[in-house]
């Protein structure tokens, strides 16, 4: 199975965002049973999600909604997103940072920080659910065509910073810069 590689957690976050399949695991936990509903119903209405979806700069701040990650998050979000892995996993994703009710995606100088305990949990459910062959095999095809391209870039980039520790020194010296000179960051 080619999605099967270890990928860091938060790429595992994503990948939970836009799993599918139809058959029932047979695990009885019920929150991977509404899980699957919701990624079914994805998967199911994914064309009609797709036109419905407000992609304008505005809605999602990216300038490559159709070929973005945002672009792609605010179709997921539908039906999978963070409130909905929130009521499933059973723990709030985030301990502080920027984000209320809605992602803040504007900030110049503060990360969410995610929970652990909302982390380690949504990592059981992802061993479940890649352990369950049916559901593995349904949601393949949905991957290869929706997701591999957007996550294998995200994972490049994260090792391109774990591997060059400079770029993420500078960007958080950026950060500093910012906290240090609010003025900077407003939007007029």
């Amino acid at each position: 199975m080619k999605f099967k590689h270890n990928f860091h957690l938060i790429f595992s976050l994503f990948l939970i965002l836009s799993c599918s399949g139809t058959k029932k695991t047979t695990n009885n936990n019920p929150s991977l049973t509404l899980f699957e509903k919701q990624a079914h119903a994805l998967q199911k209405n994914w064309d009609a999600i797709g036109d419905a979806v407000d992609l304008s700069y505005e809605n999602i701040l990216s300038w490559v909604p159709e070929s973005g990650i945002r672009g792609r998050y605010a179709q997921f979000k539908t039906k999978l997103g963070r409130q909905m892995l929130e009521k499933i996993v059973g723990h709030k994703a985030f301990i502080k940072g920027p984000h209320g009710d809605t992602l803040n995606l504007n900030s110049l100088t503060e990360f969410g920080h995610y929970n652990p305990e909302f982390l380690n949990k949504l990592n059981t459910q992802l061993k479940t659910l890649y352990a369950n062959k049916t559901f593995v095999e349904k949601f393949q095809d949905f991957y290869d065509r929706e997701l591999q391209d957007y996550l294998r870039l995200h994972y490049q980039a994260h090792n391109f910073i774990k591997y060059n520790p400079e770029y993420k020194t500078d960007y958080l010296n950026h950060i500093e810069h910012y906290k240090k000179n609010p003025e900077l960051g407003e939007q007029g």
